[in-house]
């Protein structure tokens, strides 16, 4: 009795002493600034404490040992706000910060946007007056220069120094559309054009290294945890803005009248793109399609199909009129009686195997009926001796993991619902395949009208909304950590000694188990976080580190060279083809990138459409410009052989040094920058060198 009193003594000694230690530990305080008129931080709902920018603060701040001071600051002295100390960090900052030398900007954008050019009308395209207001950048100008000429359109600007005079001549008439973010426009406009997608970061002094360091690495946490939260934020918060869809012809006005409904073979059981149940369908692309709906004011109604065989089949037998995700690569036998839409989604197709060392010829082929895989990549990479066929992902799966030297292709977001539920425990990814376009398949004998409308209601389709609709459809297993939060230690910690010794022995491993996980985690999203997560290639801050040091340590006879790449008509691909083909160029375009330089030159994605390349230990300038010359030569025969009736081709601007340099990244960039649009302006597909002064 004696020690069982002792025990529970030191017990409660042990707990108050942990509660006193952790309720005394006093936070550091970090001045956030923010701005009141900021959309981000406008008030949404009943509550006065909910908005975009305090539910991003609130979560950010449980992954840091900072407490946050939210401090108002006015927009146009932000910058002299955070540089004399007033503010700590500016959570949603643009890079365009002059002296942006002084300050760190994370590696994860805290909110992104897009720059449109947005009216309450439909303006005549030929001659329009633009509105500015006084911060507009000139870069931007410069951008919706180049947007204008490529579309032949006549423009002019008007600056206004108040937001009240610019939105007043916009309604009378004296300006025909204005340049602003997508998330900031008044409920009564439209967007006419999109310009550019802007991204905002967390953004702290240079001088402020620990704190950059930690705040960046609890967003590297988040964002591993959960990849949607900004998607998330915005759903909740801001208020889709309305694009207005390219004007429909009087024929396509009057299909949608009289014939507004089109019957679509849809398979049941195609996660996470579509499923069945409860008598409704759901996944990725039945979402696509109700906005698609709302776009164009079709109808669509899904007809149940248990593989794509049937599916095609009640295509072919007239009792349905289209059937969704077909590849854009028909066979001769379905082109006949089908054509297909612009792409709905462009995806990597992955190989999935059982076996570790996956051995090419005399291996298995799992095949889904119906699926159109590329049979000259199996022919070439695999060379399979053996085929088997299932009527759906989950029995070939199933069948698969039973196998030995076998393997199956697949859609990758179809991996990773796989994956993520657990369903798949003896399979892996052995590496990406091809890429694959998806798309609606309309029969030939349904109007002509049906296939522009859906075209045009696709190219609406932008790529954040994608990402919404992928995170809701393709669940997570919840985490130990999630269980832990839910049912506490504290509920069990009130019965016995006995309870209280095996309630705290299970507290420890799982908080051993879960440091362990997250740290895993971390290690993983901060490889993942100098990545671009499109192409693979190094964002923006990432190469800009690498190259700086790179550039600090040549030897004095070295000679260095910055490659500015920029994809000609690239815009013209968006617009006429969708985001979806735009996707495509984008990865096509990095990966001309690999196999064109070395291994050891650096490559990166700077955003948009921009790549660089930065090359060490060039053996003179006359092999640099052979290398330009292949480079364009190895981009244009690419596309030329591709289904993109487009002329895609490549600007490029080079600047080069000698012998070690400091702090000369922006010298080099701003040289090859203005080369590269020296030779835009000069009528493009060509390429500058130039030596930095």
């Amino acid at each position: 009795m004696k020690r069982f009193f002792l025990s529970l003594c030191f017990s409660g000694i042990f707990l108050s002493t942990g509660a006193v230690f952790f309720a005394n530990t006093a936070s550091p305080i970090v001045k956030v600034g923010y701005f009141q008129d900021d959309p981000l931080y406008k008030k949404t709902g009943n509550d006065d404490n909910e908005s975009y920018v305090i539910e991003f603060l609130e979560t950010l701040q449980h992954y840091t040992d900072y407490d946050f001071s939210m401090v108002e600051v006015d927009r146009n002295n932000a910058e002299n706000a955070l540089r004399t100390g007033v503010v700590d960090v500016l959570p949603f900052f643009g890079r365009e910060i002059q002296n942006s030398s002084n300050y760190l900007f994370s590696n994860i954008p805290t909110a992104t946007g897009v720059t449109v050019l947005a009216s309450n009308r439909n303006p005549d395209l030929s001659h329009i007056t633009i509105g500015l207001n006084k911060m507009s950048p000139d870069d931007l100008i410069r951008k919706i220069d180049i947007y204008c000429d490529e579309q032949g359109i006549s423009h002019s600007y008007r600056r206004y120094s108040e937001e009240k005079q610019l939105f007043a001549d916009l309604y009378n008439g004296k300006i025909d559309v204005f340049a602003t973010m997508d998330f900031s426009m008044p409920d009564d406009l439209s967007v006419i054009s999109t310009i550019e997608t802007v991204f905002l970061y967390l953004t702290t002094r240079s001088s402020d290294q620990i704190l950059y360091e930690k705040l960046n690495t609890a967003l590297t946490t988040l964002f591993s945890l959960n990849p949607s939260f900004l998607s998330t934020l915005r759903l909740k918060y801001i208020p889709s803005a309305r694009y207005s869809i390219n004007r429909l012809t009087l024929k396509e006005q009057k299909v949608v009248q009289e014939h507004n409904t089109i019957r679509i073979a849809a398979l049941v059981s195609q996660e996470p793109y579509s499923s069945y149940a409860n008598g409704h369908f759901k996944g990725i692309i039945i979402d696509q399609l109700d906005s698609i709906s709302r776009t164009s004011g079709l109808t669509f109604t899904y007809l149940p199909a248990k593989t794509y065989a049937d599916a095609a089949r009640m295509v072919y037998e007239g009792k349905a009129e289209a059937i969704y995700g077909i590849s854009d690569s028909l066979s001769a036998e379905d082109q006949s009686y089908m054509k297909t839409s612009n792409p709905l989604i462009t995806q990597k197709i992955v190989c999935v195997t059982p076996d570790e060392n996956l051995q090419r010829g005399n291996c298995a082929f799992y095949s889904v009926r119906g699926y159109q895989y590329k049979k000259s990549f199996l022919e070439k990479r695999y060379i399979p001796t053996s085929f088997y066929e299932f009527d759906t992902t989950a029995e070939c799966l199933k069948a698969l993991e039973k196998a030995t030297n076998a393997f199956t292709l697949l859609p990758l977001h179809e991996a990773e619902y796989y994956f993520n539920n657990h369903l798949l425990t003896k399979l892996s990814i052995s590496g990406d395949a091809y890429i694959n376009n998806i798309c609606i398949g309309l029969s030939r004998s349904t109007p002509q009208e049906y296939a522009s409308i859906l075209d045009k209601s696709i190219y609406m389709l932008t790529t954040s909304m994608f990402e919404t609709f992928m995170q809701q459809n393709i669940q997570e297993t919840k985490t130990i950590s999630a269980f832990v939060r839910k049912h506490p230690v504290a509920a069990i910690v009130t019965t016995t000694v006995f309870l209280l010794i095996i309630a705290t022995t299970v507290f420890l491993i799982i908080f051993i188990e879960t440091k362990r996980r997250k740290d895993k985690q971390i290690r993983q999203a901060m490889n993942l976080a100098n990545r671009d997560h499109m192409t693979g290639l190094y964002n923006h801050v990432a190469f800009e580190k690498m190259v700086t040091k790179t550039l600090e340590h040549a030897e004095e006879q070295d000679i260095s060279a910055f490659v500015m790449i920029d994809i000609d008509n690239f815009k013209k691909v968006n617009d006429t083809l969708g985001h979806a083909n735009g996707d495509y160029v984008i990865v096509s375009v990095a990966n001309i990138l690999i196999s064109t330089f070395r291994q050891g030159d650096l490559k990166s994605r700077m955003g948009g459409d921009e790549f660089a390349v930065f090359m060490k230990n060039v053996s003179d300038i006359e092999s640099l410009e052979k290398k330009m010359k292949a480079l364009q030569q190895a981009i244009k025969n690419y596309f030329e052989n591709c289904d993109i009736n487009v002329k895609v081709t490549c600007s490029i601007g080079v600047s080069w040094c000698t012998g070690p340099q400091e702090n000369a990244f922006s010298k080099m960039y701003n040289t090859a920058d203005a080369g590269l649009y020296a030779v835009k302006r000069e009528g493009k597909n060509a390429f500058s060198i130039v030596q930095m002064e």
